[in-house]
């Protein structure tokens, strides 16, 4: 097992979400649209706003990434508000 593998073994799920996952969606920002990895600032905003209001200091963001479940992640979703879009974060 390499380095990256093993560090990526003890992360949580934050911490995935703040070093790989925010940083590769503002990478597909630079993407030209039409490009089928663009992505709009305005989902991104979206993303970042859910994540800062519903995700992030939940338990489950603790969660090391070993440890996650699918059951974990349905559950977490379950309990969010079906609301939820771009346009009403």
């Amino acid at each position: 097992m390499n380095r990256e593998n093993a560090v990526a073994g003890t992360q949580t799920l934050g911490e995935f979400i703040e070093r790989s996952y925010f940083p590769r969606l503002d990478w597909r920002l630079s993407v030209p649209a039409g490009n089928k990895l663009h992505i709009e600032p305005s989902t991104v905003k979206g993303y970042k706003d859910i994540w800062d209001v519903h995700v992030k200091g939940e338990p489950i963001s603790k969660l090391r990434l070993r440890e996650f479940t699918t059951r974990d992640g349905q559950r977490f979703l379950e309990s969010l508000p079906q609301h939820l879009s771009h346009q009403a974060a």
